[in-house]
């Protein structure tokens, strides 16, 4: 009888630390998703300019330009509750920018 008293409390205690743990997963993903890709980039930074690259198969590619003088990309994924973005990565365009054709 007691083998079972502690099989039934370590099988509620694994139903709570798992249960506890989807849910803090849940919040985290619902606060970070949005119904719109642009959406989530905006979230991050306001003022971004973004530029589409494309949007296909849950998956959209965004360039931005950042505080005038950066130019960046992002891609934005889709997840189960909305549009994540990810890692945002720009460098400066510089002020006297030289383009170079190369023949």
């Amino acid at each position: 009888m007691k083998n079972k008293s502690k099989s039934f409390i370590s099988i509620i205690t694994f139903i709570v630390i798992l249960f506890s743990a989807v849910l803090i997963w849940f919040m985290n993903e619902k606060s970070h998703s949005y119904q719109e890709p642009q959406e989530a980039l905006l979230a991050i930074d306001k003022n971004l300019l973004l530029i589409p690259a494309y949007k296909v198969n849950g998956e959209s590619l965004y360039f931005f330009i950042k505080d005038k003088d950066s130019l960046g990309a992002s891609f934005v994924r889709k997840g189960i509750l909305g549009w994540r973005a990810g890692m945002l990565s720009w460098g400066l365009l510089g002020k006297n920018s030289q383009v170079h054709l190369i023949v």
